[in-house]
């Protein structure tokens, strides 16, 4: 039987500076350097069109995997299952009875516990996992799955380009509002923005008045109550809740939400604005 030998490497590191030095090192050095040269490589290159748009499917990829908060959820789960009791305790000692100074002093342990429970569950979660030392260490995807990918990529972008129409055509309305070149428009956006400020003006009373008083402790107290509550507590509510907002829509309606947004909608955007000021310009008369 064959045995395997034994090669042992004695490595030492001498640093120039501290570790906690290093960390606030400036960035203008070569390691930041050499980190910018490699997110630019990252990025494909112009000559192959490809990679570029593999390199965007990667970052897509990797976005999506930075915005997943699976571990989160469940370190918030395990904590409020765990000591429902003594966390909704906390919350209505902090709430309703400590001053605002001492909130910032309150959060901070509850952020190192939540950090804690956070990689007890990350700890879990990365013996399934499998990690790459490098980007494309599977070698080059094959050119089936490029072309998936690039089609990906080219519907994130045609997503993106409706999104940023639809905003533009957003601010185009509001343009042709302020611009008050209708009068029947320029009629109802002064009286709906009366009404408008006269909402606001109230919510803004009532809101100095709730805070003079001290009643802003309780509003805040109840909903967090509430969501501190363990699952088996928190169900029977949130049905509850779904029950009296569907009785409140059969009561009162949405006519309001769906006659404003349909006027909304015909409120004129760039191109429609270009063809009312064409139309105005070169006025047709018809003689019989």
């Amino acid at each position: 039987m064959m045995q395997l030998g034994q090669v042992r490497v004695g490595l030492k590191l001498s640093l120039r500076q501290s570790p906690l030095e290093l960390y606030f090192v400036d960035q203008d050095t070569t390691s930041f350097q050499a980190s910018a040269e490699a997110m630019g490589a990252s990025a494909g290159h112009v000559s192959n069109p490809l990679s570029v748009l593999n390199a965007a499917a990667n970052a897509a990829g990797r976005t999506g995997n930075a915005l997943k908060m699976e571990s989160w959820a469940a370190a918030l789960d395990e904590l409020r299952e765990s000591c429902s009791p003594v966390w909704v305790g906390c919350w209505s000692v902090g709430t309703l009875g400590a001053p605002l100074w001492c909130w910032p002093l309150l959060v901070a342990p509850f952020l190192w516990l939540f950090a804690w429970k956070v990689k007890m569950v990350d700890s879990r979660f990365i013996k399934d996992e499998r990690h790459n030392l490098y980007v494309n260490e599977d070698g080059d995807p094959a050119p089936k799955d490029l072309m998936r990918e690039a089609v990906k990529v080219q519907l994130s972008i045609m997503q993106l380009t409706d999104s940023v129409n639809r905003l533009a055509s957003q601010l185009e309305k509001v343009k042709f509002l302020v611009a008050a070149d209708d009068r029947c428009l320029s009629s109802i956006i002064a009286v709906l923005s009366l009404a408008a400020s006269l909402a606001l003006a109230m919510a803004l009373w009532i809101s100095v008045y709730i805070c003079n008083s001290g009643f802003w402790r309780y509003l805040l107290w109840l909903p967090g109550t509430a969501v501190l509550l363990p699952k088996s507590l928190r169900g029977p509510l949130y049905k509850a809740l779904a029950e009296a907002e569907f009785r409140r829509r059969q009561l009162l309606g949405d006519d309001m939400e769906r006659r404003l947004a349909g006027f909304w909608h015909r409120v004129p955007d760039g191109k429609e604005a270009s063809h009312l000021q064409l139309f105005k310009r070169y006025v047709l008369s018809i003689k019989l």
